[in-house]
């Protein structure tokens, strides 16, 4: 049988059109992920598809407010979303051939058939976004969306360690006043340590938690350079491979929101000041997250 040649080069520039048009759509996705990180996988995941190509597992992950990158096996088309990213988180992204890990560009301009409004509750990982729909029977309604876990004070009668105690060890300025749940000074019943070079207290979650942010409730103004301190989160103790989560100062009480939603079970609070005549007075310590 014949075939037309004008039919054979429609057919065959339609087809070429076609894969440069799905190119530059997989592309223009590409564009929104600040990282794409091959042979990897983040272990730790709260939802997955199957059967879905890489541009529709980076939208899924758009429509979710906490979704920060997503794990996607290219071979079996699975799209694992992840609530971290791993430019903070590192030590959760594993080497795995069937993988390849994407940041995702939560900056970028997405459309979206609902109408959505933010609310943020203190923090940034708690954000919760509202769908708004249209019912018969009470009308306009707002379901919020996004919010997966509960958030609450994680580092209440846990296990807490400073790096003195004021007075030769005074009871009552020991470091488990940190996490009684008295925010403010009772009977002068608030942790504090000597003066010493870069003082802190370290909070022990005694399990791996999302972070949120962390309230510290002072006791005492100490005066420059003795006010500012550091917050950071980890999964170790060792205070250079942990993750900044922010500074406060002494002079009043704060809130430190992470930057990052980081990950850890250790919360250390530090002055930055290596003035030997510096020390730390603070009455509570909150840490806000949840279990992963």
């Amino acid at each position: 049988m014949r075939i037309n040649q004008s039919v054979l080069y429609f057919t065959f520039h339609f087809i070429c059109l076609f894969f440069k048009v799905s190119a530059q759509c997989e592309s223009l996705d590409i564009q929104m992920a600040t990282k794409l990180i091959a042979n990897s996988r983040f272990n730790i995941t709260f939802m997955s598809y199957n059967t879905i190509g890489r541009n529709l597992c980076i939208k899924e992950c758009l429509k979710y407010p906490a979704c920060l990158s997503v794990n996607f096996d290219r071979s079996h088309l699975k799209c694992e979303l992840v609530s971290f990213s791993s430019d903070v988180n590192h030590v959760y992204l594993l080497e795995d051939s069937r993988f390849e890990h994407i940041v995702i560009n939560k900056t970028a301009d997405i459309s979206t058939d609902n109408e959505m409004s933010k609310t943020t509750v203190r923090g940034k990982c708690n954000e919760l976004f509202h769908k708004c729909v249209l019912t018969k029977s009470v009308g306009r309604r707002c379901l919020p969306e996004g919010k997966r876990w509960s958030f609450h004070n994680i580092a209440r009668n846990k296990t807490i360690h400073s790096s003195s105690v004021w007075s030769d060890n005074l009871p009552q300025r020991g470091p488990q006043y940190l996490i009684d749940g008295i925010r403010t000074a009772i009977n002068h019943y608030c942790a504090a340590t000597k003066t010493e070079s870069q003082p802190w207290f370290a909070v022990d979650l005694q399990n791996v938690y999302q972070i949120d942010h962390v309230l510290v409730y002072t006791g005492w103004n100490n005066g420059e350079p003795c006010n500012t301190y550091q917050v950071r989160v980890g999964v170790t103790t060792t205070w250079n491979e942990m993750t900044s989560c922010g500074v406060g100062s002494q002079a009043q009480d704060e809130t430190i929101v992470c930057k990052d939603c980081l990950l850890g079970r250790y919360v250390q609070l530090q002055l930055t000041s290596t003035d030997a005549s510096c020390h730390i007075v603070t009455c509570e310590i909150e840490v806000v997250g949840s279990l992963i």
